[in-house]
């Protein structure tokens, strides 16, 4: 604007002077120009205008232009210092904010950390890890489970946690009501179940998972942790079957021994009762033959007689076990020798009315064994049977044979339908003079002397009810046999 201002009056002058000069009567405007003289008067004329116009402004515009640079001065100083402070500001705000993302990427780095560790642990655990969600759905699981139950992890995730039990409805009945009643379920023993439906034996542990870990009003969802047991029930079972093993060969010792007892004490009496008795026998056979003797006094004497002929039996039963009897292994078709004792026992079948169902094994193998020995057993046992049946409606006489679980025997069952046998007998059914029969009906020494012929044989036998009411004798015998007592 000062510019344009000393402009306008720098015109303004030159024109005022040109209108002076034109209008005086002398001037002549051609000399004023052309002439040498007036052409310069006129430039210094002009110069002085311009000097006069723009020299008074300029005076104007530099005091002007000083203040305005006293002013420009002033501001740059407050605005220089505002910049510093504001530079100092800037300096502290990104100090802290290069301290926060130091603590920032420090905190991330130890959450990436704990992170992995917890994982790495989870992954580490040898037991089985399942959590839930407040729905009891999976929500997060451990390599253990995937390997125990046979499923990969994206096939669990999202899936109920029911399905991992293989009796569903006794989670959500038993374990989830218990979880609700008191926060923790401690060593339960149950089943988990595999993608293929197989059963897992199982220790499980589970407890509640509640917000910040203290609001008990507010689950979040629950912690289950389960430790496969199956080797356990494996050990346990041959720990049982060990002791079976150990209670059973006990016992075949306690008979033994008693078997050698009864064999030391038949040796030393059996010579001195049977003398007195052949006395006896004779003198009342003499007796029989007095003509003077009447029906009542030989019927006396045929009971005792028959007694007579009682103790006779069991001393001669008892004289097995003092003498030693020579063995006669040779390997046998078992069916065959059943066959043989069912023809003789044939009669005594049709007369009682008993029914027979023979079930023979058809590739069952020849084993050594005394066949005259074995013979008396089986006629024993068969004999008892058919005993144990006297009165019976039905009369069912069951015999098969097999090979044993192991492979290293063969089996021989014979079951009938007879009165059974109290449980509690069992163990007594095998020792010597035990019997449930009349006193004039048995001795007590037919099993006895069967357990010591089969126990002579290397193998085993024993007794159980069966489901039609009798006993089953179950006799093994071992396919190869020890030669030990040879």
């Amino acid at each position: 604007m000062v510019v344009i201002g000393c402009g306008l009056g720098a015109v303004y002058c030159i024109l005022d002077t040109f209108i002076y000069l034109f209008l005086s009567n002398d001037f002549d405007f051609t000399n004023f120009f052309l002439g040498p003289d007036n052409g310069q008067i006129f430039s210094r004329l002009v110069a002085l205008c311009l000097f006069l116009v723009f020299g008074s402004h300029a005076q104007f515009t530099i005091e002007k232009l000083r203040s305005s640079h006293r002013k420009l001065l002033k501001y740059k100083s407050i605005l220089e210092k505002e910049v510093e402070k504001q530079n100092a500001d800037l300096n502290g705000s990104y100090t802290r904010v290069e301290k926060e993302i130091v603590e920032r990427k420090k905190a991330e780095n130890e959450l990436f950390e704990t992170k992995e560790y917890i994982e790495n642990i989870i992954s580490s655990m040898n037991s089985s890890l399942v959590v839930t969600d407040p729905e009891l759905t999976i929500s997060l699981t451990n390599k253990a489970t995937c390997e125990l139950l046979n499923y990969s992890e994206s096939e669990l995730i999202g899936k109920p946690i029911e399905n991992i039990f293989y009796n569903k409805d006794l989670f959500i009945n038993t374990l989830h009501d218990k979880l609700l009643s008191e926060s923790s379920v401690k060593n339960y023993e149950t089943l988990y179940k595999t993608s293929s439906g197989e059963k897992i034996p199982v220790i499980f542990l589970s407890s509640i998972m509640y917000k910040d870990g203290k609001d008990r009003r507010t689950p979040t969802g629950i912690i289950c942790v389960a430790q496969n047991i199956s080797h356990l029930k494996q050990t346990k079972e041959e720990l049982m079957n060990t002791f079976t093993e150990l209670e059973r060969t006990k016992d075949m010792l306690v008979q033994s021994e008693k078997l050698a007892a009864i064999g030391r004490l038949s040796a030393g009496i059996s010579h001195e009762i049977l003398n007195p008795i052949n006395i006896i026998s004779m003198r009342l056979q003499l007796l029989e033959m007095t003509e003077k003797m009447t029906e009542q006094g030989k019927s006396t004497l045929s009971i005792c007689e028959n007694q007579l002929e009682r103790v006779v039996k069991i001393t001669k039963d008892l004289g097995q076990f003092s003498r030693f009897h020579e063995k006669y292994f040779k390997v046998n078709d078992i069916n065959k020798i059943i066959t043989h004792i069912l023809v003789l026992c044939g009669p005594q079948f049709k007369v009682d009315g008993v029914n027979t169902d023979i079930q023979y094994h058809p590739d069952l193998p020849l084993v050594p064994v005394d066949k005259d020995r074995i013979e008396q057993v089986l006629f024993n046992i068969v004999s008892n049977a058919v005993a144990s049946m006297t009165g019976k409606g039905e009369k069912n006489l069951k015999i098969s044979t097999e090979l044993s679980s192991s492979g290293k025997n063969i089996q021989i069952k014979i079951s009938d339908s007879g009165t059974g046998i109290n449980p509690d007998d069992t163990t007594k059914i095998f020792d010597p003079f035990y019997t449930t029969k009349d006193p004039d009906q048995g001795t007590g020494l037919g099993l006895f002397i069967s357990y010591s012929i089969i126990e002579d044989h290397g193998g085993e036998i024993k007794v159980e009810n069966n489901e039609i009411g009798g006993v089953s004798f179950i006799i093994e015998l071992p396919i190869e046999r020890k030669r030990k007592n040879d």
